[in-house]
């Protein structure tokens, strides 16, 4: 789960974009004359597109993002301070 939550954004990015092109090309019904079965012809479709969207979500991670990722540090806010505990519960009351 580590690995997925680490690549998650390109993940959803991407894979909009493959499984547009697979559905707009009608790759099934190409794969289904090949295989034979329309359900192995999904089987490999799904397959193809989920590896082809987690090898772009990798490469999107290790080439662009971890390096924006390290920006962060550079762009720290400071905290508003906590609320004093007798005005919380001053608020709350009646």
């Amino acid at each position: 789960m580590v690995f997925l939550g680490t690549y998650s954004y390109g993940l959803y990015v991407y894979h909009h974009f493959i499984s547009y092109y697979l559905t707009t090309n009608r790759t099934d019904l190409e794969l289904a004359g090949w295989l034979g079965s329309h359900s192995a012809a999904v089987a490999l479709q799904v397959t193809v597109g989920a590896s082809a969207s987690l090898a772009l979500a990798y490469l999107s991670y290790e080439l662009f993002e971890k390096r924006f990722l390290r920006l962060k540090r550079r762009f720290e806010t400071a905290r508003a301070p906590a609320p004093e505990r007798s005005a919380v519960a001053g608020a709350a009351g009646p």
